[in-house]
Protein backbone atom coordinates (compact mmCIF):
# COMPACT_ATOMS: atom_id res chain seq x y z
CA UNK A 1 0.00 0.00 0.00
CA UNK A 2 0.96 3.49 -0.76
CA UNK A 3 0.90 6.85 0.34
CA UNK A 4 -0.13 8.35 -3.08
CA UNK A 5 -2.67 11.01 -3.52
CA UNK A 6 -4.05 11.83 -6.73
CA UNK A 7 -6.10 15.45 -7.22
CA UNK A 8 -8.33 15.74 -9.79
CA UNK A 9 -9.64 19.10 -10.87
CA UNK A 10 -13.37 18.34 -11.87
CA UNK A 11 -13.62 21.32 -14.61
CA UNK A 12 -10.33 20.06 -16.50
CA UNK A 13 -12.11 16.58 -16.53
CA UNK A 14 -15.29 17.95 -17.98
CA UNK A 15 -13.28 19.39 -20.69
CA UNK A 16 -12.01 16.08 -22.09
CA UNK A 17 -15.10 14.55 -21.58
CA UNK A 18 -16.74 17.70 -23.83
CA UNK A 19 -13.75 17.11 -26.13
CA UNK A 20 -14.67 12.90 -26.18
CA UNK A 21 -18.43 13.70 -26.75
CA UNK A 22 -17.80 16.00 -29.67
CA UNK A 23 -15.16 13.26 -31.09
CA UNK A 24 -17.74 10.67 -30.55
CA UNK A 25 -20.36 12.49 -32.66
CA UNK A 26 -18.11 13.53 -34.99
CA UNK A 27 -16.85 10.43 -35.73
CA UNK A 28 -20.16 8.68 -35.92
CA UNK A 29 -21.65 11.08 -38.07
CA UNK A 30 -18.71 11.07 -40.69
CA UNK A 31 -19.09 7.01 -40.45
CA UNK A 32 -23.12 7.37 -41.35
CA UNK A 33 -22.89 10.11 -43.96
CA UNK A 34 -19.14 10.81 -44.91
CA UNK A 35 -18.66 13.90 -47.06
CA UNK A 36 -22.42 14.70 -46.14
CA UNK A 37 -21.53 15.66 -42.81
CA UNK A 38 -23.00 18.51 -41.39
CA UNK A 39 -19.66 19.38 -39.42
CA UNK A 40 -17.70 20.04 -42.84
CA UNK A 41 -20.47 23.20 -43.60
CA UNK A 42 -18.49 25.99 -44.16
CA UNK A 43 -18.88 28.83 -40.82
CA UNK A 44 -18.94 26.51 -38.37
CA UNK A 45 -17.02 28.70 -36.14
CA UNK A 46 -19.29 32.26 -37.33
CA UNK A 47 -22.39 29.88 -36.69
CA UNK A 48 -21.27 28.88 -33.28
CA UNK A 49 -20.69 32.72 -32.15
CA UNK A 50 -23.89 33.82 -33.68
CA UNK A 51 -25.44 30.90 -31.34
CA UNK A 52 -23.29 31.69 -28.02
CA UNK A 53 -25.51 33.90 -25.74
CA UNK A 54 -22.76 35.71 -23.38
CA UNK A 55 -19.64 36.44 -23.76
CA UNK A 56 -17.81 34.17 -21.38
CA UNK A 57 -19.23 31.41 -24.44
CA UNK A 58 -18.33 33.44 -27.00
CA UNK A 59 -14.25 33.57 -25.20
CA UNK A 60 -14.90 29.87 -24.59
CA UNK A 61 -15.61 29.04 -28.33
CA UNK A 62 -12.85 31.66 -29.16
CA UNK A 63 -10.57 29.37 -26.99
CA UNK A 64 -11.70 25.80 -27.99
CA UNK A 65 -11.99 26.83 -31.99
CA UNK A 66 -9.68 29.54 -32.65
CA UNK A 67 -8.44 27.33 -35.26
CA UNK A 68 -11.17 27.29 -37.48
CA UNK A 69 -10.87 31.30 -38.17
CA UNK A 70 -9.80 31.90 -41.65
CA UNK A 71 -6.41 33.84 -41.45
CA UNK A 72 -5.04 35.55 -44.54
CA UNK A 73 -1.83 34.64 -45.97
Amino acid sequence: MGDTVILFQPERLNQVLIIFELSNDFILDYFYTGAESHYFKTGLYQRLMDKAETDAKKQKIRDMYGHLIKKDT
